[in-house]
């Protein structure tokens, strides 16, 4: 079955109307149907804690995933997922003519049809109970909880790249990452064109410290294509076994074949950011990742900043920022906003469609921002790209952002692994798509670099320098200081443009109009930088 891709699942439209009501009372039917199950005397049904892990999960990709899908390409999915666990011999699937039939162990021939199952999502239900029962009953000793996983993990299957099931132990390495300890090489990872590309990699790790960048495509791991293969599948390839080398077989617009990397992984022990004072009252921020503890971090550099000197103006770099936890990206571009909108989330279901809005409360007085981004940008660093320059905080100057717009959703199993599921597509502040499209700058430079990509990427001499990444001789970084000192200079506004307005708005707006300014003067100037 071939799997639908990136780009297409996301733009195809709401199919089938009809079947939208169908899906959209799942739970409730589903719930009808698992009640008729039981027998009179209130016993569960056969196999009851087993199927009904697998049919809340069902309910959960029928009623939350991004667009809907077909009853029979879950089905499809379902059965080959639970192949995978047995010998040919054992589990026969004969398809033809949009109709299955499946032989299990030296159980009768048991058949399916597409119209019966597509049309009625109880006959969906029921359809899949018939086969873990006659599973069960046919290979009493297998272990129940491995047959359900990997039919979760087919069904998934059959969903874009970033929805997949998450293995148990998987599921407590994502956990770690999440909390920025891991073990591995350093790469976030998405898909396009069906083949997995590099989103950034992050910094002061061994893909960083080797010059892998964002858009490299990984053609394979250890020399096992990687074309077809889930995004978790790669990432289980080059995560833990600390010590351990691993190549990966690169291919980069420009090169006339690929090349191979060969990494050595480490323990990945991410800094959310890093921070220094560029000139008395001017700050620089480079937000590493949005992890747990990213928010509180970024509250404590502005803090540790003001003490050196009060601010008078800030850059903030995302360059090589993958995005990560949703929350924390919120609350940075919120700690700079009294009101406005910082995001939209729309997704097929009420509850995914989203408005966050700022609040009264921000870490920051009034001064001027800019953000520094590259094609490394993506999903949480253009949430705050756009809602600062969308309420008039900030300009952005650099490359245009990754485009990384899709959000998913961790959902538990109760088998003890998990589902991240594809829920809904972010928008910026004014309803604009980001996914595949990106963040387009104010001012463009080409490239945005740290500083390790002005030489050969293999240089030990160098190498020590790539820890930190940017540093006050950044030629980004200095482009940027440049514009906050002519913003400065240049924050006369004509006074009808500040009628009305609070002395808090008033300040606001005269940055934000030194800001536009001073892009404005430096624009015809600029010449593209040589490295």
């Amino acid at each position: 079955m071939q799997l639908k891709t990136y780009h297409s699942i996301v733009n195809k439209k709401f199919i089938m109307a009809s079947r939208k009501k169908i899906q959209a009372v799942f739970l409730l039917l589903f719930c009808l149907v698992f009640a008729g199950l039981r027998p009179a005397y209130g016993d569960h049904p056969d196999h009851y804690p087993e199927k009904r892990s697998f049919y809340d999960s069902l309910s959960l990709v029928m009623n939350k995933y991004i667009v809907p899908v077909e009853n029979w390409t879950l089905f499809e999915g379902t059965i080959q997922g639970v192949q995978s666990l047995f010998e040919a011999g054992d589990f026969k699937i004969k398809s033809e003519n949009d109709q299955i039939e499946l032989v299990i162990g030296d159980s009768p021939p048991i058949n399916f049809t597409k119209e019966k199952i597509d049309y009625n999502a109880i006959e969906l239900v029921e359809s899949l109970s018939k086969i873990f029962d006659t599973i069960f009953n046919q290979f009493p000793d297998r272990n129940k909880i491995h047959v359900i996983n990997s039919a979760l993990k087919g069904m998934v299957a059959t969903l874009e790249p970033n929805s997949y099931f998450i293995e148990p132990g998987a599921l407590k390495r994502l956990q770690a990452q999440n909390r920025g300890v891991y073990e591995g090489v350093g790469l976030e990872i998405t898909t396009k064109d069906e083949i997995v590309t590099i989103v950034s990699p992050y910094e002061g790790t061994p893909a960083f410290r080797l010059g892998l960048l964002p858009n490299d495509r990984i053609l394979a791991v250890d020399g096992k294509p990687t074309r077809g293969l889930r995004i978790m599948d790669v990432s289980e390839k080059i995560r833990g076994g600390k010590g351990k080398p691993v190549t990966l077989t690169i291919e980069r617009q420009g090169w006339d074949s690929p090349r191979d990397f060969v990494l050595i992984k480490d323990t990945i022990s991410h800094r959310t950011l890093k921070f220094f004072e560029l000139e008395p009252g001017l700050g620089y921020i480079r937000i590493i990742n949005f992890l747990g503890t990213t928010y509180d971090d970024f509250a404590a550099a502005l803090q540790e900043l003001s003490k050196l000197s009060p601010l008078e103006g800030l850059v903030l770099d995302l360059r090589y920022t993958p995005g990560g936890l949703l929350n924390q990206s919120l609350a940075i571009a919120d700690s700079f906003l009294f009101s406005g909108t910082i995001a939209r989330t729309e997704g097929r279901i009420k509850s995914g469609n989203k408005t966050y809005y700022a609040q009264p409360k921000t870490l920051s007085a009034g001064y001027p921002i800019v953000v520094l981004v590259n094609e490394g940008s993506a999903s949480g660093s253009e949430i705050v790209a756009a809602a600062l320059r969308a309420n008039q905080r900030a300009i952005i100057v650099g490359e245009r952002t990754f485009g990384k717009g899709l959000i998913q959703t961790v959902f538990p199993v109760q088998t003890g692994g998990a589902i991240r599921l594809t829920t809904s597509m972010l928008l910026t502040p004014d309803g604009t798509k980001i996914q595949g499209i990106g963040i387009s700058p104010d001012l463009t430079i080409n490239p945005t670099l740290l500083d390790y990509e002005k030489s050969e990427k293999k240089n030990p001499a160098f190498l020590k320098k790539l820890e930190l990444g940017a540093t006050k001789d950044d030629p980004s970084v200095q482009l940027c200081l440049d514009i906050l000192r002519l913003s400065l200079l240049l924050r006369d506004t004509p006074e009808e443009e500040l009628e009305g307005l609070s002395d808090e708005q008033a300040t606001l707006k005269k940055d934000f109009n030194g800001l536009n300014k001073a892009v404005e003067e430096i624009s015809p100037r600029m010449k593209k930088p040589t490295f």
